[in-house]
């Protein structure tokens, strides 16, 4: 009988760079991070204890990748769930999902991540991708080009 995993809450921010909406920023996960080296993801991270998620998001946006944005610039866009190897083992989490309508700043990396703009063609093509990433990309294209 297998053990039950407690459900890990985090945040993700879809972003795609202001001059370009066919690029959105992915992060790769070095081997400060608790990801397996290598694997991609979004900015993301958990929810510290008494923090809004929205707030998370807007906090885990500036610190893997530099980008500085607020809490009137995510737009909600969906809740996933994944159960996802780490290195510490597989661990379960639920992933809320904002679009980033709006930022400021330059790209740069933290100690566990390394951000970069990729075309979001190509992001089906990666195959260390973590799980729900395309998807929630494609939500967040499908919501920008409303906008």
């Amino acid at each position: 009988m297998s053990e039950e995993l407690a459900i890990i809450p985090t945040v993700a921010v879809v972003v795609f760079k202001n001059d370009n909406p066919e690029l959105v920023c992915l992060v790769e996960h070095l081997p400060g991070a608790h990801h397996v080296t290598g694997t991609f993801g979004l900015p993301a991270g958990r929810v510290q204890v008494g923090e809004k998620n929205i707030d998370a998001g807007v906090r885990e946006l500036q610190e893997e990748t530099g980008l500085t944005a607020s809490s009137t610039d995510m737009i909600f866009l969906s809740q996933y769930e994944a159960r996802i190897q780490q290195k510490e083992g597989v661990k379960h989490f639920t992933m809320d999902a904002y679009l980033c309508t709006h930022y400021v700043g330059d790209l740069r990396g933290s100690g566990e991540t390394s951000p970069q703009w990729t075309n979001i063609h190509d992001v089906g093509s990666l195959g260390n991708l973590l799980p729900n990433i395309e998807k929630a990309i494609n939500r967040g294209y499908s919501v920008a080009l409303k906008k």
